[in-house]
């Protein structure tokens, strides 16, 4: 690892772009044209909106590689196996939405 600093804030915004992907990215499109005038119609996490992140670096031999990718990979399949775990739905598309989780 060259800059731990920069690894850990790679790996935290990638986490956190994965989480919004999964939890409130709701692109609003009309028309087949993006309706989004700024980032207020379109929300993105604020860090208040997150848990605390804690990012464990482990050291190896290996010669320096990407970092943060893992993290956006891994964030909607963790969230998708806790949802099935919860309430035995799968989901199928993110974001995701409470109407998708309405028992019949």
């Amino acid at each position: 690892i060259i800059n731990p600093d920069q690894v850990r804030a790679q790996v935290e915004g990638n986490l956190a772009w994965g989480l919004s992907m999964v939890l409130m990215d709701d692109l609003p499109v009309e028309e087949g044209a993006v309706a989004a005038a700024s980032f207020a119609d379109a929300p993105i996490p604020r860090m208040s909106d997150l848990p605390p992140i804690v990012v464990d670096l482990v050291e190896t031999d290996a010669p320096p590689a990407g970092a943060g990718e893992t993290a956006i990979a891994a964030a909607p399949g963790a969230i998708a196996n806790a949802v099935r775990a919860a309430t035995g739905i799968r989901p199928r598309r993110f974001p995701l939405r409470p109407a998708d989780f309405a028992l019949a």
